[in-house]
This record gives C-alpha cells, structure tokens and sequence, in this order.
C-alpha cells in the first residue's frame, strides 16, 4: 500500500480553513475533531490531545471523537514514560533517586568548601531532575485543557 503524504502546504491550508472555522463557530466539535486529527499527523501530540479533548467536550455523544481521544491521550502517556525512562538511562538513575545522588555530590563537594557547622544550602532544581522525577505533566507539554 501507498501511503500519500500531503505537502506542507496542504497541512498550512488545512489548518488556517480549520481556525476560520472555529473563529466563525468556537464550539465547532468537528473542526476541533478534524484539527485534532490534523495536528496528529503532523506527530503534534499534545496539540492533538487538546483538540480532541475539546471535540468531546463539544461533542459528548460523539464516539469517534472519544475513541480518538482516548487514543491520543495513550500515545501520549506512553511517550512520556519512555522520555522518563530515558532521561533515568541517561543519569543511570530511576526516579526519586536523582535527588537523592545530587545531595551526596553536594555534601562531598561541600566536605572541601564549608566549614563542618555550616549548613549546606540545597541544590536548585534542573530541567533534567523535573523531567525524571515528573509524573508527566510538567514534562515540556502542554496539556491543560482550554477553558470554556
């Protein structure tokens, strides 16, 4: 089987048709379905889970649009774990353990630096630890759903 790829073109016609749409109609449920749809296509995940989540919203009885839906939100989940599993490859960690490897190479560190007495003053957060200690929704995503 062929699969047709649509030129970038089409993705940008496609995509301003569907936000005229939903200037004229801003609880079209099938131009968020249909945007949704778009924005999976082109691997926007989050963007997909949006749309959907508003079609449903929009559109509660609508099947597809909560197959789809439910769909997104898995591919989505799963790939956060597996950014999550990387990240703790990467550190040669798991979570809840990085915290843990960051304070001892602070105090080793501080052994040279402070005085016994003093206390060492605590690390500051990084990308990387809130990336491997998340639970997936301060992971770079956005994934909130728009407000009515």
């Amino acid at each position: 089987t062929h699969t047709h790829t649509a030129h970038p073109n089409t993705h940008t016609q496609h995509f301003a048709i569907l936000m005229q749409v939903l200037a004229l109609d801003p609880k079209n449920a099938k131009a968020y379905y249909r945007r949704g749809l778009a924005h999976e296509r082109l691997n926007r995940l989050a963007e997909a889970e949006q749309d959907l989540a508003l079609a449903v919203q929009y559109a509660p009885d609508d099947h597809a649009a909560k197959k789809d839906h439910s769909r997104i939100t898995q591919l989505l989940q799963k790939k956060r774990e597996e950014e999550r599993e990387m990240c703790q490859r990467m550190l040669g960690t798991k979570s809840g353990q990085l915290s843990d490897k960051l304070d001892k190479m602070s105090r080793r560190k501080a052994k040279t630096t402070h005085k016994k007495d003093t206390p060492i003053p605590p690390l500051p957060p990084t990308g990387i630890q809130e990336l491997c200690e998340s639970d997936g929704e301060n992971s770079g995503e956005n994934t909130g759903k728009a407000s009515q």
